[in-house]
């Protein structure tokens, strides 16, 4: 079976498992979250539309928070909305693969570990800036929670290309 081939059969329902169907349903509310969580930051970037005061960025090199909403909207919002699609029909972006690091697997699992890492580190530094708070540990555990999701064996199997 040729690569293409392969790609084309990991998108069909018959042939995904429960598994994926998790992973796909952890990066959909995530980019529901990240786009509300960018809007918020980007109609009013002194934070007050979302109750953050500006005082949190006092360590920062910025003084709003347009960067952090720019930030949140690609890696939160615009990344793990096509991820989802990408997990539930890989053949619709097959041109990511050409930039997936992982060339073992699909570009939607590289791109669904790459959103766990990052979701992970994001509110690690999150919690090393501001200390912890309720929401950056549900964060933090949801991007762990992708992340043991990724490796789960039926999911692995699921988006490899190559048979290991």
């Amino acid at each position: 079976m040729s690569i293409s081939e392969k790609i084309e059969s990991i998108g069909t329902p018959a042939k995904r498992p429960p598994v994926v169907l998790v992973l796909a349903m952890l990066l959909f509310l995530l980019a529901t979250g990240g786009f509300y969580g960018a809007y918020m930051l980007l109609a009013d970037t002194s934070g007050a539309m979302l109750g953050t005061p500006l005082s949190l960025l006092d360590h920062l090199p910025i003084h709003t928070f347009l960067v952090p909403g720019i930030i949140l909207l690609i890696f939160m919002g615009v990344i793990p909305a096509i991820t989802v699609l990408g997990v539930l029909r890989v053949e619709l972006f097959h041109v990511f693969q050409r930039f997936s690091l992982l060339k073992r697997y699909s570009w939607a699992y590289c791109s669904s570990v790459f959103t766990g890492f990052f979701l992970t580190g994001w509110t690690v530094g999150e919690i090393i800036l501001w200390g912890a708070n309720s929401l950056s540990v549900i964060y933090m555990l949801w991007g762990i929670l992708i992340l043991l999701v990724c490796v789960v064996p039926k999911t692995r199997k699921h988006f490899a290309i190559i048979n290991l």
